[in-house]
């Protein structure tokens, strides 16, 4: 289950980085924590993935995200 949620948040694990200027590929993705607001219906996810550059060639950068997640009653992300 854990692969099929990082899969479904591959674009936005992407886009993050590219904000951010991390701009590298990623491999190794874990998640270290959820944990969830009930007074705000959130969850943030805390995970980190190791990023390269080329084929899977050095140089190696361990990489740490949050992402917060709104519930249903919210409508910023």
């Amino acid at each position: 289950m854990e692969l099929a949620f990082l899969r479904s948040l591959g674009g936005t694990i992407v886009k993050v980085m590219d904000e951010k200027g991390d701009k590298q590929l990623y491999t190794s993705a874990r998640i270290e924590k959820i944990s969830r607001n009930i007074e705000n219906d959130t969850f943030d996810i805390a995970l980190r993935v190791v990023g390269y550059e080329g084929p899977i060639n050095p140089p190696y950068k361990l990489i740490r995200i949050t992402l917060r997640i709104p519930g249903e009653g919210c409508s910023e992300y």
